[in-house]
C-alpha cells in the first residue's frame, strides 16, 4: 500500500532540494559574475522607469479604486450577465477579466483579489477568475510589440489570439469548477458607487508596494536569465534562447524573439511567452494572493494551457490575414 505521507516527505524534500540549489546558483554567479549582474540590474532599473512604471502604475491604482469605489460592483451587476452565462462564474469577476485585457499584468490579476478581499466573490470563484483574467495588455502588445515587429497588426492579431485563449481556459476551468452554492459572502464593499474621495489616496497607497513588488520581480528575474545565459549566449538556437529568457521574464524573451526570429517563427514564440507570462510576473502574483490565503495551483494549469493555444491562433490569424 503506498504511504501518501512518505509520498508529501519525498516531495517536500525535493522541493527544498531545488529551491536550494537555486539560491546557491544565484550567490554563485553574484560572486563569480558581478559585473554582468549590475549591468543587467542597471539596465532593468532603466526599463522599470521609462517603460514599466509609467504604463503600469496608473492602471494598478485605477484598479484599486474601480474595486474600492463600488464601480467593479455596479458594471458587474450591469453587464456582467453574459460574462456569468459564458464563464459560468460571478458576473462580479467581469471587470476583473476586462481589467486584465486592457491593462495587463498584473492589474487583472490584482482586481480579482481585491474583489475577493471585499468580499464580493468566494475563494473559489477568485481561484478560478485568475485563470483567465490576468493577461498581457493590448497597449503593450500592439503599441509595444507590434513596433518590434514592424506594424501594429502583429500586436492586433496577438492580442485577439491571446483573448480568445485565455476564453476558452476560462470556460474550460470555470466548467471543472464545482459551483459552491451557499458559499456566497455578502458584499463588504460599498452597495452602490461610494462618493468618499478617501478611496483615491486609499488606492495611491496600496498601489505602491504592489509597484515595488513588480519591479523587484522584473529585475531580479532579467538578472538570473540574464547572468545565468551568458555562456552560452549565441550558442542556442534563437527559439530556444528567447523561450528559455521568457520563461523566467515575458519582456526580454519577447524582445529576443522578435529581434532574432524571422515573423514565421517569432510571432508564434511571442504568442506563447505573452500567454505564459513568466516567473516575474507569477512572483509578483504569488506575493499579491499568500496574504489572501488563495490557491495558484490551477493558476499555473491555465497558464501552461493558455500558452499551448495562444501560439496556434495567433500563427492562424496571421496566415488568414497574410501577415506572414
Amino acid at each position: 500500500m503506498i504511504d501518501i505521507n512518505y509520498i508529501r516527505t519525498d516531495k517536500r524534500k525535493l522541493t527544498n532540494a531545488f529551491r536550494y540549489t537555486l539560491i546557491l546558483m544565484m550567490i554563485s554567479m553574484l560572486v563569480l559574475d558581478p559585473e554582468r549582474v549590475s549591468r543587467s540590474v542597471y539596465g532593468s532599473v532603466v526599463f522599470c522607469g521609462k517603460t514599466l512604471i509609467p504604463s503600469l502604475f496608473p492602471m494598478i491604482v485605477l484598479s484599486r479604486m474601480t474595486v474600492s469605489s463600488g464601480l467593479a460592483g455596479a458594471v458587474g451587476k450591469a453587464f456582467g450577465g453574459f460574462h456569468e452565462r459564458l464563464f459560468g462564474i460571478s458576473r462580479m469577476t467581469a471587470p476583473a477579466f476586462l481589467t486584465g485585457l486592457i491593462s495587463g499584468y498584473p492589474a487583472g490579476a490584482l482586481c480579482a483579489v481585491s474583489l475577493y478581499e471585499k468580499g464580493m466573490i468566494t475563494k473559489s470563484e477568485a481561484e478560478t477568475a485568475l485563470c483567465f483574467c490576468s493577461n498581457t495588455g493590448m497597449s503593450f502588445l500592439v503599441i509595444g510589440v507590434g513596433g518590434m515587429l514592424g506594424g501594429a497588426a502583429y500586436g492586433i492579431v496577438l492580442f485577439a489570439a491571446q483573448s480568445a485563449a485565455a476564453a476558452a481556459v476560462g470556460i474550460l476551468f470555470s466548467r471543472m469548477q464545482r459551483r459552491e452554492r451557499g458559499e456566497r459572502k455578502e458584499c463588504a464593499g460599498p452597495a452602490g458607487i461610494n462618493a468618499d474621495v478617501s478611496v483615491f489616496p486609499e488606492a495611491i497607497r496600496s498601489a505602491v508596494p504592489a509597484m515595488f513588488t513588480v519591479c523587484g520581480s522584473v529585475i531580479f528575474c532579467s538578472a538570473f536569465i540574464d547572468t545565468a545565459l551568458a555562456p552560452v549566449s549565441g550558442l542556442l538556437p534563437g527559439a530556444a534562447e528567447s523561450l528559455i529568457r521568457g520563461f523566467f521574464e515575458m519582456s526580454r524573451g519577447i524582445a529576443a524573439a522578435a529581434s532574432s526570429l524571422p515573423k514565421r517563427a517569432s510571432v508564434p514564440v511571442i504568442a506563447a511567452l505573452s500567454a505564459w507570462s513568466g516567473a516575474s510576473v507569477h512572483m509578483q502574483i504569488s506575493a499579491f494572493t499568500r496574504a489572501s490565503g488563495l490557491s495558484l495551483k490551477k493558476y499555473y494549469s491555465a497558464k501552461a494551457v493558455t500558452a499551448l493555444l495562444c501560439p496556434a491562433a495567433a500563427y492562424g490569424l496571421c496566415r488568414l490575414f497574410s501577415l506572414i
